[in-house]
């Protein structure tokens, strides 16, 4: 990552990425304490598995894994070797994919070196099948039969050295943006957990007490009784249609809006004519223009006023 500054002209300065692609350091310190952890090397080819062919476009190898887990192995390419001798090495049994379960009932691991099938910006053939097998192996702990013919035991990974095992770059300021790392000026020191939140629930009490009376109810649809006499209710509706209609009329009659509002209209009309025909008296008024002629002298013009014969 050294070697890939550069100089920003806003703001005048060098700049150097402080962790480079998934951070696989972060990741070894994560799985440490399984014995699980990825390499620094590259690696590209296309290969297949379980009758899919898959591209590895550009993809770590697994380091060191438990000697009871069960790994898959391909032959890849060498990338590394590639860009600094210009020419393509093979190398056969590339540990590519891990499953792992715990000892009692901690869980399970599913490891694959590559993202790029699942990665839009760079898919070129996806890997889904691959992804709901490792699911279906971490939630039902049953190896996938996509994988049943290609998984091997009895490995020799878990006896990799923690000195070829990719190290955190001197000088980085990722502490400063991480949520998961101090920042420190000697070395990583990773945050403690916050402790998982605990819910106190109220202990219920109930109260004997009679609601207030202010408090909404639904008033009935009809304010009479279920076992009232069908007659007398046609009857008391008739008597409250009747009631409505009284006070309408009579709310007509005591409002004077509706004696007024023609009156304004026919007003509001004859303001309006009025301005009109005052416009157009005003307009045939005026006098005409005189044209002028190139010597400078009017020019006279003559209109009849009844066409001639």
């Amino acid at each position: 990552m050294q070697k890939i500054k550069f100089y920003d002209e806003n703001t005048r300065q060098w700049w150097m990425p402080d962790t480079g692609g998934s951070n696989i350091p972060a990741l070894n310190a994560l799985l440490s304490q399984w014995s699980i952890a990825f390499s620094d090397q590259v690696f590209e080819g296309e290969f297949s598995l379980a009758e899919h062919a898959i591209y590895y476009a550009s993809g770590t190898s697994i380091a060191r894994f438990p000697r009871d887990g069960l790994i898959v192995t391909k032959t890849l390419h060498d990338q590394d070797y590639e860009v600094l001798h210009g020419a393509i090495k093979d190398v056969k049994d590339i540990p590519i994919l891990g499953l792992y379960q715990t000892l009692g009932a901690g869980g399970r691991f599913a490891l694959y070196g590559d993202s790029n099938c699942l990665d839009s910006s760079h898919l070129q053939r996806d890997c889904f099948w691959l992804l709901d097998a490792m699911l279906q192996y971490t939630a039902h702990a049953s190896i996938p039969s996509a994988l049943v013919g290609s998984v091997k035991g009895q490995h020799k990974l878990f006896l990799q050295p923690d000195s070829g095992l990719p190290e955190r770059m001197g000088g980085s300021h990722l502490s400063r943006y991480s949520k998961v790392l101090e920042p420190t000026l000697s070395e990583y020191r990773v945050r403690p957990l916050p402790p998982c939140p605990q819910l106190s629930w109220a202990t219920p009490k109930p109260l004997n007490v009679s609601a207030p009376s202010n408090i909404y109810k639904q008033q009935k649809l009809l304010s009479i009784s279920f076992d009232a006499n069908p007659g007398h209710v046609q009857q008391s509706m008739v008597d409250s249609q009747g009631m409505w209609d009284q006070m309408l009329v009579v709310s007509r009659r005591s409002s004077p809006i509706s004696t007024t509002l023609p009156f304004i209209g026919f007003l509001a009309f004859l303001t309006v004519a009025g301005f009109c025909i005052y416009y157009m008296n005003l307009v045939r008024g005026k006098p005409r223009r005189r044209r002028v002629t190139k010597g400078g002298a009017p020019r006279r013009t003559f209109t009849a006023k009844h066409p001639v014969v």
